[in-house]
């Protein structure tokens, strides 16, 4: 995008004329990784940017050393002359109408599914330029969709999708299609522009030709343009969902002047993309959830991105294969991430799945990708116990409350509380509903411990926590919980009955002195024994 280094090569004329002969532009050097691209045998001499001398930067090749391993194209502007629009105004208008594009808004929201053929060259020795707009056209929308219109004139209402022009060129124009000032003035409603002619195959120059197609004024819908013949452009794949980019990426010949002015992912279709995507966490995982297009898709393939290695993983279904050729996609609107570890943060793609048909078969495509990010929950924030906690010489003595069980101990109004999480808490408030007073209280780790006094017997106080954050499960949960209370309930049973002196009285009795086991329900005084006072 922008001025990127135009690359130049070889010494060629595919538009015949032996004044253009020489070295021509070629973005292929960028496509082609792995190739030898030398600049020491080529020592041609013709006027200009046409010259090629071993070290003056231009390379020897006429093809692409080895078969290329990209898709590339141009958005370039650089001396576009449109009025009232610069450089940089002109790309911030081509992404745009890309944009508007692959999400079917206006004007493309109406795109007539039809190829123009522009031919002012006929049949031309039997070369038949023309021929290859017609082909695929018949690929693409079929034969009854593809019909001879001239480019401007028959131009009105919804962009065609695709047009294919030829006649006798220059640098600025073809005769009987236009010039580089009718796409700087006029409305040009082709998408995807093929044309061909002399001399404007050579693209790198002021007010070149083939990259005005994709300029012009606002109501121009260009996207990308090509200089198509010699040799003649296959265009099949794009009927079966190929990029634009694949048509010239995976084509055996690799003749330097072929190129892809525009964006090379671009396709014939774009569908669109899932609605209303939110990610939620769960206590099974993070859940995502999503609306379905309403257009058409049999299924949804869902993509993870690791953020902490940029890594992405399609997360549903199996592979592609000749007998799984979707990739078996999900049919329900959601998915839960499940089994990664918490805290791990995450980037989702929903794309959903069409089977198509065309002129040219039957396919799998995907649409486009909605995009939403989260943080994989630990499990949901759960209280694992509540501990009622007496301090004495001996040590701590806890007893587990809540529930059914009570608290016996409690006849001098004080109670300290640890209550005890699943994971790592934060904060949070908390009131007491039933008689008693808060003194402090404090989170530590997955405990929070609460100390109150005035605490009345024979009672269910219960505790209220709101709002509590926890290190890994990303939304604030509230607990309500109830500690009943009853000084010299041994059997924890809830009710003061004649078996529970009994209880207490064997167990003072074998227990003097010790606080151990089941003696801790038995300092009623909590004095820090157990003897005849507690009875």
């Amino acid at each position: 995008i922008g001025r990127v280094p135009v690359p130049y090569s070889g010494k060629i004329m595919p538009d015949g004329h032996t004044d253009h002969n020489g070295a021509w532009p070629t973005d292929m050097y960028y496509a082609d990784i792995d190739g030898s691209w030398t600049d020491s045998t080529m020592n041609w001499t013709a006027a200009g940017r046409l010259n090629n001398v071993p070290g003056d930067g231009k390379f020897d090749k006429n093809q692409a050393p080895t078969a290329l391993e990209l898709e590339v194209g141009r958005i370039d502007f650089a001396g576009i002359n449109v009025p009232g629009k610069s450089e940089v105004e002109l790309v911030r208008q081509y992404l745009n109408r890309n944009h508007a594009y692959r999400n079917s808004l206006a004007p493309y929201d109406n795109i007539r599914r039809e190829v123009l053929v522009d031919d002012n060259f006929g049949y031309f020795g039997g070369e038949a330029f023309a021929s290859v707009g017609w082909t695929a056209g018949t690929a693409v929308v079929g034969r009854t969709n593809t019909g001879s219109r001239k480019w401007f004139a028959d131009q009105t209402g919804a962009p065609v999708l695709f047009g294919y022009g030829c006649g006798g060129g220059g640098y600025t124009g073809a005769a009987g299609i236009g010039t580089s000032g009718d796409f700087a003035t006029k409305s040009s409603r082709v998408v995807f522009s093929a044309l061909f002619g002399s001399y404007f195959g050579d693209w790198n120059y002021t007010d070149a030709f083939l990259r005005s197609a994709i300029g012009g004024p606002v109501t121009s819908t260009g996207l990308a343009s090509f200089w198509v013949n010699r040799p003649n452009w296959d265009f099949s794949n794009t009927a079966m969902g190929g990029s634009i980019g694949s048509t010239l990426r995976y084509s055996s010949d690799r003749s330097i002047h072929r190129q892809i002015l525009g964006d090379p992912t671009l396709r014939f279709q774009h569908r669109p993309a899932v609605r209303d995507l939110a990610a939620v966490p769960t206590a099974e995982g993070l859940r995502l959830t999503w609306t379905a297009t309403g257009t058409g898709e049999i299924g949804y393939h869902v993509y993870r991105t690791d953020e902490s290695t940029g890594i992405t993983t399609r997360v549903t279904g199996q592979s592609i294969s000749t007998n799984s050729p979707s990739g078996q996609p999900i049919t329900e609107t959601q998915f839960t991430n499940t089994g990664a570890e918490a805290g791990s943060q995450f980037t989702f793609a929903v794309r959903p799945v069409f089977r198509e048909s065309t002129p040219g078969g039957t396919y799998y495509d995907l649409g486009l990708g909605n995009f939403v990010s989260g943080v994989q929950p630990g499990p949901q924030l759960a209280v694992e116990s509540i501990v009622s906690r007496r301090t004495t010489s001996g040590g701590d003595l806890d007893l587990v409350v809540g529930g059914a069980a009570t608290e016996p101990r409690a006849t001098d109004g004080k109670l300290t509380l640890i209550v005890r999480f699943n994971q790592d808490v934060g904060s949070g408030g908390l009131s007491l509903n039933g008689t008693g007073t808060v003194e402090s209280s404090e989170f530590s780790g997955r405990n929070l411990t609460i100390r109150l006094r005035d605490v009345a017997d024979c009672q269910t106080l219960r505790v209220e926590l709101t709002n509590i954050t926890a290190q890994s499960w990303p939304q604030a949960e509230s607990f309500s919980l109830p500690i009943r209370i009853l000084g010299g309930d041994t059997d924890r049973n809830g009710i003061i009955q004649p078996q529970d002196l009994s209880l207490a009285t064997s167990l003072i009795n074998a227990n003097k002195g010790k606080l151990v086991g089941t003696a801790r329900l038995c300092d009623f005084n909590n004095d820090g024994k157990v003897d005849a006072s507690d009875l």
